[in-house]
């Protein structure tokens, strides 16, 4: 099945090092973390049919330890080196890298049914890029220790991934090309959904913890 498996795949896989962060080095360092987004999307290619690959891609990507294996310790982990921003964010590298796979799969799916509805393909872009939006608003809300406010963007998130889910089972397939790349599409959405009720879980636990902890002062 890699007749097309390649083609989700950015092509810039240029390594840096960098010391000084003028303009030109914070260039190089989102690059780096495009790199970074490369390496999770060929590890997500490849395990995409193991149960639990995403424990296992976050092990592999150094994101959390063996013994500490579940998607949750993406989310409190950080890189250690260069700046932490949020474009570091494991979780931020995960949506981004699952919605570059998403529209780089409709893509294929279009080529492959050329007479398909546009109206509905462009319903199913917007989708795309709404979900993307929110969730991408989700993490850096996160990030900036906004909890309440990131579940919000993550449950609009959640919807718009949902809808999207309904268009793409309800495809057309004529060939076997386009009947995986259907399976695709939905496998990648199910992954969003579940990186997203995990950070949504764990902003919960915090909150509460945070609370439990105001009233016991």
């Amino acid at each position: 099945m890699n007749f097309f498996d390649n083609e989700y795949i950015a092509k810039d896989d240029d390594d840096f090092a960098s010391d000084n962060w003028n303009e030109t080095d914070w260039r190089r360092y989102l690059t780096q973390i495009d790199v970074e987004t490369t390496l999770f999307l060929k590890k997500f290619i490849q395990l995409r049919h193991i149960i639990n690959h995403l424990d296992l891609i976050a092990i592999q990507m150094g994101w959390t330890q063996q013994e500490d294996h579940s998607i949750e310790a993406i989310i409190q982990k950080r890189w250690r080196e260069g700046p932490q921003t949020l474009h570091k964010h494991p979780v931020y590298i995960v949506t981004h890298g699952l919605y570059h796979f998403l529209y780089k799969n409709w893509e294929l799916y279009q080529e492959s049914m050329p007479q398909f509805n546009p109206q509905i393909s462009w319903i199913y872009a917007r989708l795309l890029a709404i979900g993307e939006h929110n969730a991408l608003l989700g993490i850096a809300c996160m990030d900036a220790e906004d909890l309440v406010l990131a579940i919000c963007h993550f449950k609009s998130a959640l919807q718009s991934v949902n809808h999207s889910m309904g268009l793409i089972q309800k495809a057309p397939s004529s060939s076997e090309k386009a009947t995986i790349l259907i399976h695709d599409a939905v496998l990648a959405c199910f992954d969003l959904r579940e990186v997203w009720l995990r950070v949504m879980a764990n902003c919960r636990d915090i909150e509460k913890n945070d609370d439990d902890d105001d009233e016991n002062e």
